[in-house]
């Protein structure tokens, strides 16, 4: 039970990240952030990549039994989900604001910074395996 209740206040945390970094996406920062040139790319590349470790580290510790073939397929799926979400909110910086565009930049630092989240958790699934190889 105890385990039950953890999971769902992490799932709860996980959402609460989803939802925050679209609203600091698509509210109106005005002046209060002034980037070096193209340093908004590596603050893109970390939330991303934040929002994908936390959904893999949900899935990954969700505690159903699974192959460990459909546990990377879902590691898969959840970094597509990741880099579709972050082009939709491009599209609706683009679509929905007059303060903020749309850049392909980005959507690609968005994508990189999942990209390097999925290696990780599927170099944890192997490192894992291994272990329990040995026990």
């Amino acid at each position: 039970m105890q385990r039950l209740l953890e999971h769902r206040v992490f799932f709860l945390f996980v959402m609460a990240y989803t939802v925050l970094l679209a609203i600091a996406s698509l509210v109106n920062t005005g002046q209060i952030i002034t980037l070096a040139t193209n340093f908004d790319k590596v603050l893109h590349g970390l939330a991303y990549f934040g929002l994908a470790l936390l959904w893999m580290s949900w899935r990954f510790f969700k505690k159903i039994p699974v192959q460990q073939g459909a546990l990377r397929a879902s590691l898969f799926i959840i970094a597509l989900f990741a880099v579709l979400y972050g082009v939709l909110i491009e599209f609706l910086q683009g679509a929905l604001t007059t303060y903020r565009m749309a850049d392909a930049w980005d959507i690609i630092a968005n994508a990189l910074g999942v990209v390097v989240a999925l290696v990780i958790a599927l170099l944890s699934i192997n490192k894992s395996s291994m272990l329990k190889m040995k026990i």
